[in-house]
Parts: structure tokens; C-alpha cells; sequence
């Protein structure tokens, strides 16, 4: 079999080909160890801020040119990603910053759980975890501290004094009976439907780099990296913010989610619980002077002098991650659960779709960073960066009050619905966009991932024949995904009698793949063509909504430029003899023939399809693609790295998925697959 000379693939040549780029720990190969650092040069390489792609394009007017990739700066992508993760653990743990303010509902009926050393209820905002594991751990006994909610990490000086000073006692064998205090666990139950506002991202982590930057611009008006650790200032001022408007609460995530609630007077009921108290892995005890803590106790470095304080300061860590200052180690048997890895294991239960269910959140109210019209400011600051290092400081003093008004106007609209669904009602278009992302998402992943792993187990050497192979089962997926768009029109031009006039003669890339565009168009917009093109339901669209559209727009059309082109390449290239059979190329279809040249041409078509769908692959950046491989077994959970990042081979960097035990060892530590 001979493969004809291939024309130029979309503007260029097949010999000239970027490295492929493929995302650490997505790819099952010899790739895995490549970084996705690396800028993907596939895509507009300069920064334009003016030629961020249109997501408003006329769909019936454009040119549907498969040799026109997105612009580098776009973010539609990234919008959609986003919306596809709202209220999912897993990829709001990896990019820890979030970009998306969105308003929703706690239903009445909920219960939620507040861990303290009291049974009074709160007299001002706290912190209530939406699992008893993340709460417990701030389950306290009788003057052992104030009670504590998922969101406040330490007691008075005196308070770590005084409990340091009982686990002394107990380790001692004295004031036995102090056992036996327990802790008490505020169990809230919501008599109506709250109203909360959510910060995507691990926006619950007590880190410097950006997790806290969408906070900060609501509590401080400006992002205060220093502010990081000031979690009672920012509830108060976010509550105070929230007066007058429709907000009772606000949800954030660190190991697991957590609501900052505003009132206990209103819409809940409490019941106090005196529970059994092991206090392993958590608060109770003197911050640890071993690794993980901060380097002395109190009155050390990182602690001021005795007195009344909410939080302690920044301890003085090399580290811009430092780790709460409560105790990892244990003093108690090994038999009691670790409080810090069951409140990881709870979190892990929300890990993908549809999430954390108990929070509802109203889509045609979403207000993103990521909206360059909202944010344009921010386009030349992400410029360049990886995704994880995308974050908010450096937003104009414009954009910024810009954003703030645009919040405050939506936490007006109650009338809207709020509902996963994307709303209903007078207040958006009834269309449920999270179900609409989620089935182009399931749709493409498993096979593009199939694609990519096919073409990433190719090696030199292994024969003309295993790489014919190869393709052909490549060409089999590509045409796939196609086939519901595929009309039986869908087909080249016949070869001309001269192959060479063909191949060779003085025509554009577009012009020579023109007639794949009808099948690029229709792949493009079958989800969305009756939105656009119906104006009795575009009209209905608010903002929010129209910004999620130009995301599921953009984002289907280069998954559809991408695979179409493949597979237009590989019908030029003679995988799909039915279709279309260039003169040269079926001459001789014994391999026992295959020549040295045959065997290159074959070798650059697999080259340009590994770098293609690596790169789309990488741009896209689903959560899903990002796993344990090999999957972890049935003692193990697959764990990603978040605050406070207490393995010490843990990279705050750029968390990767690594296998730990759900079960401790003999010794009472969770330990991680070698």
C-alpha cells in the first residue's frame, strides 16, 4: 500500500511539526513525564487582547475554515470547564483560584453540622460544614477552646496553654474523668431555603497565591494576598457586605464544603449534641513542633503573647502554603479515626458530577472573571500562565467595582430560580446548561482519550504494517464521533486524472478541505443552532447565560475543527477506502511492498494526529482526563494534593493524583503508594 504525498494540512506542512504536549499525569504513556507548563504553541502565540475569539460569530455567515484555530487568549473554554466543575471537589481542588461568583439555595430540610466547645448556639456569623467528618474536627470538650467551624483553625493562647497542659494529665494517666467530657456537635437543620453566594475554587484554603482573591474583592474591595489567614475579619465583613441584600451565607470548599452562615436566628434550627470525643488529627491539643507545624508553641515565633485573638498570624514558613496550626500527630490509640483524613475522605464523595448536591446554584446568575467583556483587565495578566496560576490580582480598579455591581444586581433577583438547571421563570431561558455541558463531556472525553492513547502507544521501528493498523483504528474513532453529523453528501471531490494536479496544484488549505466544512458546521452546532437561531428563546438568555453559551460554542467548535480535520486527513490519506481512494494509493496494497517512503508518509500522518489531539486535549483541560493511573485499589483512595498539603511530598505547585490508604497502618498514618 503507497500513501500518497499529503497537501498541506491546514495552512501547514506535515513535516514541519511542534513537539506534541501532553498533560502531566492525563497520559498513559512514556509522554506522562512531559510538563504542561509548556506554553502549546499549536495556538495563537502572541498576545492580542482585540482577537479574543467572537462566541457571538454569526454561525450561518462563517467561513467554517478548518485551518482557523481559537485565539490563544479565548476563555470560553475555560467558562465552560468551570461550569461543568461548579460544586465538584476534585476540580476545584486542582485549580484552587477560583474565577466564578455564583448565587444559589441551600434547600429547607438540609442538615449541616457545627463543631464547637459549647452547647450555646452562635451569636454571630460561623462556619457550618455541609459533612459531621470536616466538623468534627472542631468538635471541642468543655474549656478546650471555643468552638471552632470548619473555617477557624485555632483558640486564644491561653486556651492552647490550658488543653496542653490536659494532655499532659492525660498521657500522665491523671484527671481520667476529664475523658469523658466529649465535644459538642451543633447539628442545624435549615426550616427554610437559605440564599448563599459560592466562590468556585478551594476558596476555603488559608493560602497566599489567589484562593481567597474573589473574597477579598467583596470583603476589602481589592485582593490583599496578607489576608489570607484573617478568616473571622472576613466573615464579619462579608456579612456585613451581604446586609440589605439576598444573602444569608456563602459556600466555599477546602478538604470538604463548608457555609459561612450569617444569622442562626433566622431559618434554621439547632440541636446541640455531646458526642464522644477522640479528637485524633485535629484541634485539642498545643500546635506540634514536628514537621507540619508551626515551629514552636505558644509564645513561640509564630504565636503572639497570651491575650484573646481569633486566628494567629502568619507563621513565619518558607512555604507560601503554611498548614493549620492544630495538631496532625495523635496522643490516642490508633483505633480512633483520624479527624483530618476522614474530613478528606468525606470531601471525596463530592468529587465529580453532579457534586455537592445540597447546594443548588442558579446558573443564568453566574458571574465570572473569565467574561472578558465583564474583565478585560485581566486578559494580558493571564496571559502566558498556566491555568493553576491564573488569579484575580491585577484587576483594574474599573473591572473590579465593575464586578461588584454586577454581583450586587443578581443577589437582588430572588424571583430568579435557582436550580442546577440554569434557572426558570422570568429570570432565564429554562435551559439546563449544566446537563447540556455534562453531555458534551460525555460525548467526547472517553473517545478523544482513546484517540490519544492509541496514537501515544505508536513507536519508531515497530513497522509499517502495526502503524497502518494504527491509523486505520485512529480513522475508525475520528469517523465515530462524526457519524451523527455526517450526511451522506459528506465526501471529496473525485481525483482528478492527474495526481499530481491534485495534490500539488497552487490551492489554499481551505479550499482543499472546503468540502468538510458542512460536517465541521453541523458537529459545531448541533447543541446550540436552535438557541441562536429561535429569537423567542435567545431573547430570554440574561448575561450569565449568553456567557455560558459563548463557552459550549467555542468549546464544541475546535473539539469538531480538530477531529474533523483529522479525519479529513485520513480519508485524503486512503483509511477510508468506501469514501474516497487516491489513484496512487491502492496500487498495491500488499505490505510485503512497502517502501521506505510509504512507511514515512504514514509516520507524519500519526505525528500531526498525536500533536493535534494533544493539544486540544491540553487546551480543553478536563477534570476528568485527571486520575489515578494505575486506579487505586480497594483499601485506597485517590487523593489530590490540597491545603494544608501535609505530605511532604505533596507539590502545592501543581497537584498531581497519587494513591493513600483509606485505612491507617499499624502506627495510626495514612501512607501514601510507592
Amino acid at each position: 500500500m503507497h500513501l500518497p504525498r499529503l497537501p498541506p494540512l491546514l495552512g501547514c506542512s506535515l513535516g514541519f511539526l511542534a513537539p506534541a504536549i501532553v498533560q502531566a499525569a492525563q497520559i498513559p504513556t512514556a509522554l506522562l513525564d512531559q510538563s504542561h507548563s509548556n506554553v502549546n504553541h499549536h495556538y495563537s502565540p502572541s498576545f492580542s487582547p482585540e482577537l479574543v475569539y467572537d462566541t457571538d460569530i454569526d454561525d450561518e455567515n462563517d467561513s467554517w475554515d478548518l485551518s482557523v484555530p481559537p485565539n490563544e487568549n479565548a476563555t470560553g473554554h475555560l467558562v465552560f470547564e468551570t461550569v461543568h466543575s461548579l460544586m465538584q471537589h476534585w476540580p476545584n481542588t486542582r485549580y484552587r483560584n477560583g474565577h466564578s461568583l455564583v448565587p444559589g439555595t441551600v434547600p429547607a430540610g438540609t442538615v449541616l453540622y457545627h463543631g464547637r466547645s459549647d452547647s450555646n448556639t452562635p451569636t454571630k456569623p460561623e462556619w457550618l460544614a455541609t459533612d459531621p467528618e470536616h466538623s468534627y474536627m472542631f468538635c471541642r470538650s468543655p474549656g478546650g477552646g471555643r468552638g471552632r467551624g470548619p473555617g477557624r483553625v485555632s483558640g486564644t493562647a491561653k486556651e492552647v496553654e490550658r488543653e496542653g497542659r490536659r494532655e499532659t494529665k492525660l498521657k500522665e494517666g491523671q484527671d481520667e474523668d476529664k475523658q469523658e467530657e466529649g465535644c459538642w456537635m451543633l447539628v442545624i437543620t435549615t426550616t427554610q431555603p437559605l440564599s448563599i453566594l459560592y466562590f468556585d475554587g478551594s476558596s476555603a484554603a488559608k493560602m497566599r497565591d489567589g484562593a481567597m482573591d474573589s473574597q477579598d474583592i467583596l470583603a476589602y474591595g481589592e485582593v490583599l494576598p496578607d489576608k489570607f489567614f484573617s478568616e473571622r475579619e472576613r466573615i464579619d465583613r462579608l456579612c456585613e457586605w451581604a446586609k440589605g441584600m439576598d444573602v444569608d451565607g456563602f459556600v466555599r470548599m477546602e478538604m470538604d464544603f463548608e457555609i459561612m452562615l450569617c444569622d442562626f436566628t433566622q431559618g434554621v434550627q439547632v440541636e446541640a449534641l455531646n458526642l464522644r470525643s477522640h479528637r485524633r488529627g485535629g484541634p485539642g491539643g498545643p500546635p506540634p513542633r514536628g514537621p507540619g507545624g508551626p515551629p514552636q508553641g505558644p509564645g513561640g515565633p509564630g504565636f503572639p503573647p497570651p491575650g484573646d485573638f481569633h486566628h494567629p498570624p502568619p507563621p513565619p514558613f518558607d512555604t507560601p502554603y503554611p498548614p493549620p496550626p492544630f495538631a496532625f500527630a495523635s496522643t490516642y490509640p490508633s483505633s480512633a479515626p483520624s479527624n483530618l483524613d476522614e474530613s478528606f475522605h468525606s470531601g471525596t464523595w463530592h468529587n465529580f458530577y453532579p457534586g455537592e448536591t445540597r447546594i443548588q446554584l442558579d446558573l443564568t446568575r453566574l458571574v465570572s472573571f473569565y467574561d472578558t467583556s465583564l474583565v478585560p483587565s485581566l486578559v494580558e495578566e493571564r496571559f502566558g500562565k498556566r491555568r493553576i496560576e491564573h488569579r484575580l490580582l491585577g484587576i483594574s480598579e474599573g473591572d473590579l467595582k465593575g464586578v461588584v455591581t454586577r454581583v450586587e444586581e443578581e443577589l437582588t433577583l430572588r424571583s430568579r430560580g435557582n436550580n442546577n438547571n440554569g434557572g426558570s421563570g422570568s429570570g432565564g431561558s429554562g435551559i439546563d446548561w449544566a446537563t447540556l455541558i455534562r453531555l458534551i463531556v460525555k460525548r467526547f472525553s472517553d473517545r478523544l482519550e482513546m484517540v490519544q492513547y492509541m496514537l501515544n502507544a505508536t513507536e519508531t521501528g515497530i513497522g509499517v504494517s502495526a502503524n497502518k493498523d494504527i491509523a486505520k483504528n485512529v480513522q475508525t474513532q475520528l469517523l465515530t464521533m462524526l457519524q451523527p453529523y455526517m450526511l451522506v453528501s459528506t465526501k471529496p471531490p473525485p481525483p482528478s486524472l492527474s495526481t499530481e494536479d491534485l495534490l500539488f496544484a497552487s490551492t489554499t488549505a481551505n479550499s482543499s478541505t472546503q468540502w468538510a466544512s458542512p460536517l465541521y458546521q453541523r458537529c459545531s452546532t448541533t447543541y446550540t443552532n436552535y438557541i441562536v437561531t429561535t429569537p423567542s428563546l435567545y431573547s430570554r438568555l440574561t448575561s450569565s447565560e449568553r456567557l455560558i453559551l459563548g463557552g459550549v460554542k467555542e468549546t464544541t467548535r475546535e473539539i469538531c475543527r480538530v477531529v474533523v480535520g483529522m479525519w479529513v486527513d485520513g480519508v485524503m490519506a486512503g483509511l477510508d477506502t468506501e469514501l474516497y481512494e487516491p489513484p496512487s494509493a491502492m496500487a498495491d496494497d500488499n505490505d510485503d511492498n512497502d517502501d521506505k517512503e510509504d512507511g514515512t508518509e504514514i509516520n507524519m500522518l500519526l505525528e500531526s494526529w498525536s500533536e493535534r489531539i494533544n493539544a486540544l486535549m491540553q487546551r480543553l483541560d478536563w477534570n476528568v482526563w485527571l486520575k489515578c493511573r494505575p486506579a487505586c485499589g480497594f483499601e485506597e483512595m485517590c487523593y489530590l494534593p490540597t491545603w494544608p498539603f501535609r505530605r511532604g511530598s505533596d507539590d502545592p505547585s501543581d497537584p498531581q493524583p497519587k494513591c493513600i490508604r483509606r485505612m491507617t497502618t499499624f502506627d495510626g498514618q495514612m501512607e501514601e503508594r510507592l
